[in-house]
């Protein structure tokens, strides 16, 4: 039982880093294509798809949370 609860755990924080690193991906590229395009660097007006990376990380408690509810006795 104690591993599917740290497989739980492991898969909620993977999918947290995922999440994040898909912001970052996100925004890299954004800035990347307004600096070709000659629009510069803008950061009061972000076009990042934050829906993805959002919901992402909204699934990514579910198995956290089951990870917390189960409990391990040691005999």
């Amino acid at each position: 039982m104690w591993s599917l609860r740290y497989l739980l755990m492991w898969c909620g924080m993977g999918m947290i880093a995922v999440a994040a690193a898909l912001l970052f991906c996100d925004s890299h590229r954004e800035m990347k294509r307004q600096v070709a395009t000659g629009e510069g660097v803008c950061l009061a007006e972000p076009r990042t798809p934050w829906r993805a990376s959002t919901a992402l990380a909204l699934l990514a408690w579910g198995p956290v949370v089951v990870a917390a509810g189960i409990v391990v006795a040691q005999v």
